[in-house]
């Protein structure tokens, strides 16, 4: 069975789980966000977001679509590749369609300069 079908069943299996998503995005809303399946610690996606600020990838309150595009292509590919993970451990899509609330690392609110501003529906 796969960890989606499990966790519609009710239950938490932790996989480093998160979704990024730009800022007024929540688990309600229809704004992109990137679902992660590995690689959802904050240590990991700062690494992520400092890589697409560092490249000088356009900010995210400037033109969202290309931001995610980045955020994607480029970077997530980048620093999951090296998982050897089997299958594609990336999803984009609406929030409302995304694992926002999936207890493990919640879901990352980005800002301007590809910085973190908030955390929603973690553990802490």
């Amino acid at each position: 069975m796969c960890y989606d079908a499990q966790r519609m069943k009710g239950d938490i299996i932790k996989t480093n789980r998160a979704v990024i998503a730009f800022e007024g995005a929540d688990k309600d809303s229809t704004l992109t966000g990137v679902y992660l399946d590995i690689g959802g610690d904050i240590k990991t996606v700062e690494e992520i977001l400092s890589y697409c600020h560092r490249r000088g990838h356009c900010a995210p309150d400037t033109d969202p679509e290309f931001a995610m595009t980045w955020l994607v292509y480029e970077a997530v590919n980048k620093f999951l590749s090296y998982t050897g993970a089997s299958g594609m451990p990336v999803r984009v899509g609406p929030c409302n369609t995304l694992n926002c609330v999936n207890y493990d690392n919640g879901m990352y609110i980005i800002g301007d300069n590809w910085s973190i501003v908030n955390r929603l529906y973690y553990e802490k």
